[in-house]
């Protein structure tokens, strides 16, 4: 990496994280911090619950929900675009973009399972 990330944890600059987010910060505007979190989030729903990052003296599992607002036009959907077929195979599930809360709820419920009995799945909802 030429360049520092900003905004987010030390990645090890030839770990496979470092250079998924190098590929997918070329193809998207958003600043840093929201692609790293967007790219781990993806990671934890398809790691499950098997990922955690050292944030200080304690862990964050990344599987949990984001919501990224911002202007139209900034990267949003570049950024998913770019990161999701990184992680296509291995997704628990995916909710279609229509669903409703009540039905991404069910689907977690009956679907997004893992192994310690948490919940994981990817619900993109477009603009």
């Amino acid at each position: 990496m030429t360049e520092p990330f900003s905004g987010i944890p030390e990645i090890p600059p030839e770990s496979w994280l470092a250079r998924a987010f190098a590929y997918v910060r070329t193809r998207s505007q958003l600043p840093d911090n929201i692609i790293f979190w967007t790219l781990v989030s993806y990671c934890g729903a398809a790691l499950q619950d098997c990922l955690y990052i050292n944030w200080a003296t304690k862990r964050i599992f990344p599987n949990l929900p984001i919501l990224i607002v911002g202007e139209s036009g900034i990267g949003k959907t570049g950024a998913k675009s770019a990161i999701k077929p990184l992680f296509e195979r291995c997704l628990p599930f995916e909710s279609a973009e229509d669903s409703t809360s009540e039905a991404f709820t069910k689907d977690l419920a009956m679907r997004g399972g893992t192994r310690f009995g948490n919940t994981a799945g990817v619900w993109v909802i477009p603009e």
